[in-house]
């Protein structure tokens, strides 16, 4: 019986033995295999974008899901595709037209933005549908992303009879955001035209110059949009036979007008000096310091003349990826200054307060080259020449205020405008002011105090170079 009982006991121990080898055996296997290996090793963090999970936010999420968008579409599943764009997505216009439904075919199209609406029309009107969105690039910043598609597309249309087949392509900028953990398309439209660098438009403007130096007509037109125009005014800088003629008759045909300047001078020397610029969209301008030399054969003897320096408005569009010269002027003067009633008061003001200064010089900077004073009002003041029998006051106004300066103290002239009597008429104005006036003749023996009656006197002025000139100074009667 021991014998029995050591014989279960060993084997036993030996099918122990054996099961632990089979379980050591399956345990090695999974450290061996690649997923328990990668643990061992261990495991790397999975991708991520900023603003969602490893698996919604990421660029092959996102790749899936315009691939999504465009098997919904062939599918005819419309709950399918209204899964995908965000909350705030319109359809654009642009890219509706491109499907046919009894709304894009219309004499007005109208088609709805909404996207349920416009597929369930689209999805019932149409068949053998096969919508192709190839992902050229995808830009991610944050919880945003920019998808480039090559659009392609085509159906048979039901409404016609007979039935027809259409294809559309495009390439387009589908713009995603992440809204709870998903991305969702935000807006739909075709992709903006790439619109070149300032560094493109400022070597346009190089390369016209450079072809009137080269004399090559060909080059020249080339930087010239179909819309440009030689305005007459420009164009009489230029000599040419046509310029030269009475009356001046330049074509304003640009490559008409250029080929006439180019054949009659010889020597051309151009320079146009970007002053400043500005780029909005597909429009620039550019503001340039234009200067020309030029050795005019057309007559003889020949003649050399210089055009310039000129400030110059050079205007730009995008034609085809270039920038086209569709404009090219003399730059306007700035407009003259509106004068107004407020500046035509300080300028009254100024006038006394000179006189009350004693600044002959201020006075006069004030006054128009037409300006003399009236005698009556030249009587107010007490001088030599206006207290002598008769009076006889100097004409010249610098004289006359020496005299009144010369021979006054504490002048006090008080000029008050009557502000409802100003009429301006373009640059002329009239007002009337009361005048009154008050001083210390200085030569009587004691000075003599002494006032002039208060009147009212009629002001006229002339408005030149940004400034009120006095003209006429009167009593009212």
């Amino acid at each position: 019986m021991h014998a029995a009982a050591g014989a279960s006991a060993a084997a036993s121990r030996m099918l122990e033995s054996s099961c632990m080898r089979r379980v050591g055996a399956i345990v090695l296997a999974l450290l061996l295999s690649p997923l328990a290996l990668s643990c061992v090793q261990g495991a790397r963090a999975p991708l991520t974008t900023p603003g969602g999970s490893a698996s919604s936010g990421s660029e092959a999420a996102l790749r899936a899901q315009v691939a999504r968008f465009a098997d919904a579409v062939n599918r005819k599943d419309l709950r399918a595709l209204q899964e995908i764009p965000a909350s705030v997505f319109s359809l654009n216009t642009d890219v509706a037209l491109r499907f046919y439904t009894h709304t894009t075919m219309s004499d007005n199209p109208n088609p709805s933005g909404k996207l349920s609406d416009f597929f369930a029309d689209f999805f019932a009107e149409n068949e053998n549908i096969e919508l192709s969105l190839t992902v050229d690039t995808v830009t991610i910043n944050g919880n945003e992303a920019e998808v480039i598609v090559q659009f392609a597309l085509s159906a048979l249309y039901l409404l016609e009879v007979p039935p027809i087949t259409y294809q559309a392509e495009s390439t387009d900028l589908m713009v995603f955001s992440i809204v709870e953990e998903q991305w969702r398309l935000v807006s739909w439209q075709e992709q903006p035209p790439e619109v070149p660098d300032e560094t493109v438009l400022l070597g346009q403007v190089d390369a016209i110059a450079g072809a009137l130096n080269d004399e090559d007509l060909d080059a020249l037109v080339a930087a010239f949009s179909p819309l440009l125009m030689v305005d007459s005014d420009f164009a009489l800088r230029f000599m040419t036979p046509a310029t030269q003629s009475e009356p001046p008759t330049p074509s304003t045909d640009p490559a008409v007008f250029f080929a006439e300047f180019l054949n009659g001078n010889r020597n051309v020397n151009a320079s146009l000096g970007v002053n400043t610029y500005f780029i909005i969209g597909d429009e620039a301008t550019v503001e340039v310091t234009f200067t020309l030399y030029a050795l005019y054969v057309g007559e003889l003897p020949a003649a050399s003349y210089q055009v310039g320096p000129a400030v110059d408005i050079m205007q730009f569009e995008l034609w085809e990826g270039q920038w086209l010269l569709k404009s090219w002027v003399e730059k306007p003067a700035p407009p003259e200054p509106t004068p107004d009633e407020a500046a035509l008061v300080t300028q009254v003001d100024a006038l006394a307060d000179a006189v009350n200064d004693e600044n002959a010089g201020g006075f006069q900077a004030l006054l128009s080259p037409l300006f003399a004073f009236n005698e009556e009002v030249q009587l107010r003041f007490r001088t030599q020449s206006t207290l002598a029998d008769p009076p006889a006051p100097p004409e010249d106004t610098g004289a006359f205020l020496a005299e009144v300066f010369g021979e006054n103290e504490n002048l006090a002239l008080s000029l008050v405008v009557d502000e409802e009597s100003i009429c301006i008429n373009g640059s002329v104005a009239t007002l009337r002011a009361r005048c009154s006036l008050s001083a210390t003749y200085m030569k009587r023996v004691p000075p003599e105090d002494y006032e002039a009656a208060a009147v009212v006197d009629i002001m006229v002025f002339e408005y030149a170079s940004g400034v009120w000139k006095l003209v006429a100074w009167r009593p009212v009667s």
